[in-house]
């Protein structure tokens, strides 16, 4: 299998393909802008080559670039993520749950749509006060949860939603799961 991290200020993803890294193509971590750019523009077969300074893909009139992120040490991606939930187990994320990012994000305008999460057993409470109105919804969940409460921003939570199907949330973070092949830990706001 190979894994594939993506992070930025706000977040950190990791998706397992059962594909075998070709021999010789050294351990990686690349920027989500680039690998966005990647699923947009690169076609499926095209070619990945990872350079000294910078990683590039391209297939067909593409070429899409970008600089290597040097870390002094290999990531414990699954150290981070049982760090910040405390291994709790992941429940079903609700219906709505989407909609309601969304509404948070439109809501927001242009200022950050902070939404806050407040988890009581089997019941999952969103708030958000906006410039364009508010969020206050209750969802009932398929299991339960720790008590906690904790605020996210609601668009950075919809970037992972596509793959998405249960989440696991603590003081600390937030994580959406995608069954064995698919994990999105965003950091709760200070």
């Amino acid at each position: 299998c190979l894994e594939l991290y993506s992070t930025d200020s706000r977040s950190v993803a990791q998706v397992t393909v059962n594909e075998r890294l070709a021999k010789g193509v050294p351990r990686f971590i690349a920027p989500w802008p680039f690998l966005e750019r990647l699923l947009e523009l690169v076609e499926a077969n095209g070619a990945l080559a990872v350079l000294d300074d910078c990683i590039m893909a391209g297939g067909g009139d593409v070429l899409v670039c970008s600089n290597r992120l040097e870390l002094p040490d290999e990531p414990d991606f699954s150290k981070t993520v049982s760090d910040s939930l405390n291994g709790e187990k992941p429940v079903a994320l609700p219906p709505g749950f989407q909609s309601v990012m969304e509404r948070a994000a439109i809501l927001a305008g242009s200022e950050d749509a902070l939404l806050t999460f407040t988890a009581k057993g089997t019941m999952l409470r969103l708030q958000g006060k906006y410039a364009l109105g508010s969020v206050d919804e209750v969802l009932p969940l398929k299991g339960k949860i720790p008590d906690v409460t904790a605020s996210f921003h609601a668009d950075i939570v919809s970037r992972g939603l596509a793959s998405a199907d249960s989440f696991t949330i603590g003081k600390k973070a937030l994580a959406l799961h995608g069954g064995e092949t698919f994990l999105y830990l965003l950091a709760a706001k200070a």
